[in-house]
């Protein structure tokens, strides 16, 4: 079920999670984790629920069932936060060069 692994990723990206400290809050391997996400392997029932509370998302988000999902900004962490704000930062380092080379 590859879409599934492609939410896990996504999931687990936007909370600023790598595939070990998923694996770890879980009781699996990382390779586990990681064919999960490739979709060469399908978690158990237990812990596809435990996967879906690390990760702060619903089961039916996981399989793709459209009903009320958390909000993006309901799911990120403090890492996932200073992530994205570390991101934005060189952003606006990268444009201001540009606009300061333009000049």
């Amino acid at each position: 079920m590859k879409n599934l692994g492609s939410k896990i990723k996504n999931a687990r990206i936007s909370m600023g999670m790598t595939q070990e400290e998923l694996a770890e809050k879980i009781d699996v391997s990382r390779v586990s984790i990681a064919k999960y996400e490739s979709g060469e392997m399908e978690p158990k029932l237990s812990n596809f629920k435990m996967i879906a509370d690390a990760l702060n998302v619903s089961a039916d988000y996981l399989l793709n069932i459209r009903t009320a999902e958390k909000k993006f900004s309901d799911r990120l962490t403090p890492k996932g936060i200073d992530a994205l704000e570390k991101l934005v930062e060189e952003l606006k380092l990268q444009m201001s060069r540009r606009q300061f080379g333009a000049d």
